[in-house]
């Protein structure tokens, strides 16, 4: 029969493992090029005169999918992510990357040191650029996250509701996907840019006309106040804007939504029906698994922080540790 401790040195290398290699692969940096991504740390888009340090900020990866690189800057026609690939973006781990990287780019960037990013505002030769401040890259892939994330009063995401697909600046009321479009586009102030053919550039006058409209129906419909000025706010969230919350305690971990009418919620299985020295023996692999969980949480943290796979993992370890020691 096999012991205790060489369960435990068989099983706890698998569970660090699983939780580790999703995060690796959970990550992107914005001066890597690629199918979705052109705007790198060059003269081409920062300007010449930007810092070493700032470059460096610039180049910080961020713990987030790629899918969010996608929506931001894709021109593919072939991108088309599922509502699978937005469950797995709309993490606190994927915010709370952002507001670290935009934090830390603007303590690294000085706009009046010569740091700046470049808004091409004349596409044809010769071109002509706008400075502005580095963050603004950061605080643009913010304001995606919060639209991407919206979701209507049933839970579901707005991107992918029958209902509510599409925006209208005259929209009803009740619309939550509506009016959290239009509050998002107000709060954030990414939300003015865009990326076409992988240059920096405004919104169109179009958009801002839209956006104009859309925001006197927010107030019309008494969900704001109209405040004399933009906020500014680079990291309020939107009123439905859903993220997964992870908490670890006691040696396990939970999912749950902030928006409680799409909450998960997911328990162990108890270990109700075993005989005593079964139920013995697992509680003290168990033991093993919770003295082990600073391994993996540091080995987490160091490849980007919280994973979203973690819970997956753990769940997938207690179901086979369960299953070695009934067949013991």
């Amino acid at each position: 029969m096999l012991s205790i401790s060489d369960a435990a040195a068989f099983f706890l290398p698998l569970l660090v493992l699983l939780s580790i290699a999703p995060s690796l692969a959970s990550a992107f940096g914005l001066n890597v090029s690629g199918p979705d991504w052109a705007y790198i740390a060059d003269d081409q888009h920062l300007k010449s005169s930007t810092s070493a340090q700032c470059r460096q900020a610039y180049s910080a990866e961020i713990a987030c999918p790629s899918t969010l690189l996608g929506i931001v800057a894709s021109m593919r026609p072939g991108f088309k992510p599922s509502e699978k690939d937005y469950q797995g973006m709309c993490t606190t781990t994927c915010k709370d990357a952002l507001e670290k990287y935009v934090s830390g780019v603007r303590a690294a960037c000085q706009l009046g040191a010569g740091d700046a990013a470049q808004l091409l505002t004349k596409a044809t030769k010769p071109y002509e650029y706008k400075d502005l401040p580095v963050a603004i890259v950061g605080q643009l892939f913010q304001y995606h996250l919060a639209q991407s994330c919206r979701t209507d009063v049933s839970g579901k995401f707005c991107e992918f509701s029958t209902e509510h697909a599409e925006v209208d600046d005259d929209f009803e009321c009740d619309d939550i996907c509506s009016s959290t479009f239009f509050q998002n586009a107000h709060d954030y102030p990414g939300s003015r840019y865009e990326f076409n053919y992988y240059s920096l550039v405004n919104e169109s006058q179009w958009w801002h006309d839209q956006y104009a409209a859309g925001y006197d129906r927010l107030i019309a419909c008494g969900k704001v106040r109209a405040p004399s000025a933009p906020t500014g706010s680079s990291s309020a969230p939107g009123s439905s804007a859903t993220f997964a919350t992870q908490t670890v305690s006691g040696g396990s971990t939970s999912t749950s939504n902030i928006d409680p009418l799409s909450a998960a919620q997911t328990s162990a299985p108890s270990a109700t029906g075993m005989d005593k020295a079964s139920a013995e023996t697992l509680s003290a692999v168990a033991a093993s698994a919770s003295a082990a969980l600073p391994v993996v949480s540091a080995a987490t943290a160091a490849s980007g922080g919280l994973n979203p796979m973690l819970h997956l993992a753990s769940a997938a370890g207690v179901l086979l540790l369960s299953k070695f020691v009934l067949d013991l």
